[in-house]
């Protein structure tokens, strides 16, 4: 009410105003609007028209500034139900997906992709939905299809890595994976599922560089530390036997409990003809941690030498004394060149309680040779006890025998009977 009383007022004192010009000044002035044209009007009249005239130009302008506020704001909540219906959209696609109803919700994906500007993570659910279904070659079609609109993205070159690998496309896998790193240099998830591409294309040394690269992440992650060693050693395997050596050195060096690397160093160099340095390679390598495959190598290469063998495990005992795997190992031994005196006094000697069982096989072994030494029988439950018991340190598997990775969790060099 106060409004209309207030815009009353300024009407009427507007109307007073122009009455009061015009009055006032009744003298009839020209005004030219063209060269040749003109008009002859009281000056009041003039100010008035002026007035309205510019009235009209303010409304205007007021008029396009609220059409533009207008349409903007219409459009503002055109997008707003668009965007709700797309979410409700994508919501129930990705319900029928997890619910396995594949065909359902590939076709609410692609009234999703058609419904506004494309979206890198439907057209990834599009083709997950391809990959759950079994079919991982139509996902892997999508999404390099979809490529066109994407580029180089590197989340749907990440899964694209993915499902290549799924395929067995181990090249277009490691080629997205390696994009994908291009724009994401640092990223842990795209460097292991690259390693691991790279891994089961063989291509070791590259495999190791990544690796590398995963351990400056990691700095205190063992199992990542294990894997660079395995790659580095995987690498060096496939060299030739001057360079493998030299590659294998350097493992050793930087590592010299890694037992995989001193075993094939020391298998190298036989291959050049240097069998003392085999010798030499193994026992240096079992003084830095003794290991089940280190002497066994060893007593191959000492078939002659058996005394040095013997030498060999007499100091590992000294230095690993609650070693039982390794106790029993030297026992059998000293019993197998018929040093069945020191094999009991070594046993006798054993300073821990026999956990795993293994030096109770041990004593088995010892009983049967002592009798069969004595004329008597043999000891019958020595034929049910095997002293080699494989097995991986790390996921404790059981192996029927020394591999230098373990084949159920990957990790080298732990797999050991000591």
């Amino acid at each position: 009410m106060l409004r209309r009383t207030l815009a009353f007022v300024a009407f009427v004192a507007l109307v007073a105003a122009v009455s009061a010009l015009v009055y006032f000044n009744p003298t009839d002035i020209g005004f030219r609007y063209a060269p040749d044209a003109s008009v002859t009007l009281p000056l009041g009249l003039l100010m008035l028209a002026a007035a309205i005239a510019g009235m009209v130009v303010m409304f205007l302008l007021m008029l396009l500034r609220e059409g533009r506020h207008a349409v903007h704001e219409w459009r503002v909540q055109r997008g707003i139900r668009s965007a709700e219906r797309t979410a409700s959209l994508r919501a129930e696609a990705r319900h029928l997906s997890l619910a396995g109803d594949f065909a359902r919700a590939r076709t609410l994906f692609s009234k999703v992709m058609k419904m506004k500007d494309p979206d890198i993570a439907d057209l990834i659910d599009y083709a997950n939905t391809h990959a759950l279904e079994g079919n991982a070659r139509e996902a892997k079609r999508v999404l390099e299809h979809g490529q066109k609109d994407f580029g180089n993205d590197p989340l749907l070159l990440f899964e694209l890595g993915k499902v290549a690998r799924a395929v067995g496309d181990n090249a277009a896998a490691t080629s997205a994976l390696e994009r994908a790193l291009a724009v994401y240099p640092r990223s842990a998830r795209l460097l292991t599922t690259l390693r691991d591409a790279l891994m089961d294309t063989g291509a070791w040394e590259r495999a190791a560089e990544i690796q590398e690269r995963i351990l400056q992440l990691k700095p205190n992650d063992e199992t990542e530390r294990n894997r660079l060693w395995g790659a580095r050693y995987e690498a060096a395997t496939r060299m030739a036997p001057a360079e493998r050596m030299a590659a294998l050195k350097a493992i050793t060096v930087a590592q010299p409990d890694f037992a995989p690397a001193a075993l094939e160093r020391a298998r190298t160099a036989v291959l050049t003809g240097d069998e003392r340095r085999r010798v030499r390679i193994l026992e240096k390598a079992i003084r830095q941690r003794p290991r089940g495959a280190l002497f066994d190598e060893l007593e191959q290469a000492c078939t002659d030498d058996p005394t040095r063998v013997a030498k060999a495990y007499a100091k590992s005992v000294e230095g690993f004394p609650r070693l039982d795997g390794l106790r029993a190992r030297a026992a059998r031994y000293l019993i197998q060149i018929g040093r069945s005196q020191e094999a009991d006094a070594l046993l006798r000697a054993a300073p821990s309680e026999d956990t795993r069982g293994i030096l109770s096989a041990a004593r088995g072994l010892l009983m049967e040779a002592q009798s069969q030494l004595g004329g008597g029988r043999a000891s019958p439950r020595r034929s049910a006890i095997e002293l080699h018991l494989w097995r991986c340190e790390a996921c404790k598997n059981p192996a029927e025998k020394w591999a230098p990775r373990c084949p159920r969790c990957g990790a080298w060099g732990l797999v050991d009977d000591l």
